[in-house]
């Protein structure tokens, strides 16, 4: 019997977890939100008007609030382009409001008014104040508006105290009973509103409420008393979260905008009125209680002053209406007097109407036609201009145009001079005679006497229906064209880049009279479609040129780069099972290595150089001939010492004893004494990793670089050494693998697992450990941008 009933125990409390858990309120977090760029939000409230609340005719949900969680959500959108699904729970009790984000799960947040206290700090996320935080006492219409604190306390024994149960209103209550009246006496209500409806409805409450709510109130004439003393004054109103939700980010984000108090007292305004944000604020910022008080009374003055203001504006709109009664029942009458004198006239006056408005039909309706035939070819011609303007050669430019052209009027002759400043001539890339495409030709624009130079170089338009007869206006003579070069019909456009010409385009036909002037503005709007079509082409142009210039730069900068590095020869002579995995973010790298022999040791090194692509290889020049020097004119073979010296002459090089410069580098040097059968090394803000008999170890370097910044009065680097009288397989390496992002959640490769995977490839032959490594960096990498420079070298010995 005993077992069962602690089975039934255990049971009955598995049953009630279950039932905690399954009622917890869960919301997406800003993390799933942020990378899946949508998400729910659970916004959990009690009805508090006008913080938020139900409406009772709709249902729907309005407030201040309401309005502040709305433009949340549109921030986000536009910041993030994320889109919030916003799901509203409502609450019949505040405390239960409060319970429910206590123990919610990722976007759940309260609101309902909620002040800001320090115990609730401890259970709660909180926005940053977006209200000031006054709490007034109210009361019933027949309570007495006491003026001193002790008359208040004689009759309180007569007053019904209500408050909402687990709310700052219930705080100010037990501040009241501890400090001032220890035998207070109150009850609870369900919410505020609940609240406000006892103190205007029914005789004898008083009770705490937030000052927006007493002035949203008064604002609409409700009946309601305040007591002039024991305000109270708290940090501010804010919207709650869990304390373990991530969402304090883009809250914060959102409430810190510049803008955001406009936003707060736009909306603070349109629920309280036009003046309640400046007069809640102005009573926030009094330090003394005089002040603020003094403040509050200022409210409520100017609040009656308003309903007065109102009330005579109700009856002066009364009055109105009754003078615009009296206007209209005069017009009635006038009317009906002559709709009389017209009785006997009503066919006439019927058939001239129906005339009249046959002709307005005829009018409105041809106008119709006009207009939506001006909308099309509107519409055509910007649809026509995308086209043209998408173009970024002046050839392809041309042929778009000529395509549309031939379409939109009668065109036998079709072409576009660009202006070329070297040739002083307009040449034409492009021109059709009768639909066939002619070869490239120029004509100097000094060459007068033809009607296209004409139109360039007077910036003028030319249009003619009967060239034979209207040339004189420009010419003296057509004596430069041939017999049958000129067609009847023309019409010739600059292209104009303010008074600048920078081309023309004509089209001909041999019909006389063959344009009109729709013809003319078709053409004129391609103009300007084909003005700046032509001005992007030439900037592309420019700008391909100077693309191509400074890669070649390049490109001979990393021949010169390559001409520096050790080639695969030497490096094989050197050390004959060994692979350099080096792999330029750019065309040049700021990454090299380093490889000599001097008095039979081996001096081995990867380096990474500050910054990448052009500053990054002059940089690697540089080091590269530091290293050449140290270890050959200063015969110096030491790991640390050759570090010493690199530190020393980089800083002297770079004058960086008295400039500003911070470059510099981060070096792995090994210097291999077969011999001794010894390897040294030295790092700066690097580490070698080495194997030996399937054991991996690492050996960190010094955590301060070559060059840049020194704080210390000399900086000296450290050597380690490794024994490698037994086989010994070692990697140096710069951070351009591990810092990698890529694989499925763009995260960097990093350090564990680079070193995990060379563990797995070291038994390799060093050439297919280097294949492995360039595979394995292509399957992280995917379609991600490499970011930086990426050199391994590795070594069998």
């Amino acid at each position: 019997m005993r077992n069962y009933s602690i089975i039934y125990f255990l049971a009955g409390i598995l049953f009630l977890f279950q039932c905690a858990y399954g009622q917890q309120v869960i919301g997406d977090s800003w993390s799933k939100v942020k990378t899946d760029k949508k998400g729910n939000i659970k916004v959990i409230y009690a009805n508090n008007t006008p913080f938020i609340y139900q409406k009772n005719n709709t249902g729907a949900i309005a407030g201040l609030e309401f309005d502040l969680i709305t433009e949340f959500a549109s921030f986000l959108k536009a910041k993030y382009q994320v889109s919030l699904d916003i799901e509203w729970k409502r609450e019949q009790y505040f405390k239960d409001c409060l319970e429910n984000v206590k123990n919610g799960q990722g976007g759940v947040f309260g609101v309902s008014g909620i002040s800001i206290t320090e115990p609730r700090k401890k259970e709660f996320g909180f926005s940053p104040a977006y209200l000031p935080d006054i709490e007034l006492i109210v009361s019933s219409q027949n309570v007495p508006l006491f003026t001193k604190t002790a008359e208040f306390g004689k009759n309180i024994a007569n007053l019904k105290a209500i408050t909402v149960k687990n709310t700052t209103y219930e705080e100010n209550f037990k501040d009241l009973k501890n400090k001032f009246f220890p035998n207070l006496k109150y009850s609870f209500v369900p919410t505020s509103d609940a609240l406000l409806d006892s103190c205007i409805k029914q005789d004898n409450y008083w009770g705490y409420m937030s000052m927006p709510v007493y002035i949203e109130a008064l604002n609409k004439g409700k009946k309601i008393y305040r007591q002039h003393f024991f305000n109270v004054v708290r940090e501010g109103m804010a919207i709650a979260f869990p304390l373990s939700s991530d969402w304090k980010q883009p809250i914060n984000e959102f409430f810190q905008q510049p803008n955001f108090q406009q936003l707060v007292n736009r909306i603070v305004n349109r629920h309280f009125g036009n003046f309640a944000a400046d007069l809640i604020n102005d009573a926030s910022s009094k330090s003394d209680n005089k002040d603020k008080e003094r403040e509050i009374r200022v409210i409520e003055l100017k609040l009656k002053n308003l309903l007065l203001q109102r009330a005579r504006e109700k009856s002066e709109q009364k009055q109105s209406q009754t003078r615009i009664a009296y206007i209209v029942l005069t017009v009635f009458l006038l009317l009906a007097g002559i709709a009389a004198w017209f009785f006997y006239n009503r066919e006439k006056i019927k058939k001239r109407a129906r005339r009249e408005l046959a002709l307005k039909s005829e009018e409105i309706t041809a106008q119709s036609e006009h207009i939506k035939e001006s909308f099309q070819r509107l519409e055509l011609i910007s649809e026509i201009g995308k086209q043209v303007i998408a173009n970024l050669s002046i050839e392809s430019i041309i042929e778009t145009v000529y395509g549309n052209v031939i379409e939109l009027m009668p065109t036998e002759e079709f072409g576009v001079g660009v202006y070329d400043d070297y040739t002083k001539s307009l040449v034409y890339e492009v021109y059709f005679y009768k639909k066939e495409r002619l070869p490239i030709f120029r004509v100097p624009v000094n060459k007068d006497n033809r009607l296209g130079i004409k139109c360039f170089n007077l910036r003028e338009e030319i249009v003619m229906g009967d060239v034979t007869n209207e040339y004189s206006r420009y010419l003296d003579s057509l004596d430069a064209y041939n017999k049958d070069e000129l067609l009847n019909s023309m019409i010739c456009l600059p292209l104009l880049v303010g008074e600048q010409a920078i081309g023309m385009i004509s089209v001909q036909h041999s019909d006389k009279n063959a344009y009109d002037a729709h013809h003319v503005n078709i053409l004129r709007n391609l103009a300007i479609y084909t003005t700046i079509a032509i001005q992007n082409a030439q900037v592309f142009r420019q700008l391909e040129q100077q693309k191509d210039n400074i890669t070649a730069s390049i490109d001979y900068a990393k021949q010169i780069q390559k001409a520096m590095l050790p080639s695969g020869e030497e490096l094989k002579s050197h050390l004959p099972e060994s692979f350099v995995f080096l792999k330029p973010r750019d065309i040049v790298s700021g990454d090299f290595y380093y490889l000599t022999t001097h008095n039979e040791k081996t001096v081995l090194a990867s380096v990474d150089c500050t910054g990448h692509g052009v500053p990054g290889a002059f940089l690697s020049l540089i080091g590269n001939d530091i290293l050449d020097a140290i270890v050959f004119q200063e015969d110096i073979t030491e790991a640390d010492e050759i570090l010493n010296r690199l530190h020393q002459r980089v800083r002297k090089v770079l004058r960086q004893y008295d400039t500003s410069n911070r470059d510099g580098m981060d070096i792995s040097l090994c210097v291999i004494d077969k011999k001794q059968q010894t390897l040294d090394f030295a790092g700066a803000k690097t580490s070698i990793i080495y194997i030996q008999q399937g054991v991996m170890e690492r050996l960190k370097g010094d955590k301060m670089p070559i060059g840049g910044e020194q704080r210390e009065t000399e900086r000296l680097f450290s050597k380690q050494t490794i024994d490698i009288s037994q086989p010994t397989t070692f990697y140096i390496y710069s951070d351009g693998f591990q810092d990698q992002f890529g694989g499925e959640d763009n995260q960097k490769y990093m350090a564990p697992r680079f070193r995990k995977f060379l563990y797995s490839i070291h038994q390799l032959p060093m050439q297919d450990q280097k294949d492995a490594l360039k595979k394995e960096l292509e399957a992280w990498k995917k379609d991600y941008e490499q970011l930086d420079d990426i050199l391994v070298v590795g070594v069998k010995l």
